[in-house]
């Protein structure tokens, strides 16, 4: 986990998703194998349905 991921929950806590989604799937183009970003990638995505 890295900045990226860190900025990416912290946008989530306040509300800001659609932000948090952006640097979520930056986080996962970063590093592919970040499996909780990618989690919260689809978590968020899910959710927007």
């Amino acid at each position: 986990m890295g900045v990226d991921y860190n900025l990416d929950v912290a946008l989530e806590r306040v509300g800001r998703l659609d932000e948090a989604l952006g640097y979520y799937e930056r986080a996962v183009e970063l590093d592919p194998s970040d499996d909780a970003a990618r989690a919260a990638a689809a978590r968020l995505r899910a959710e927007r349905r």
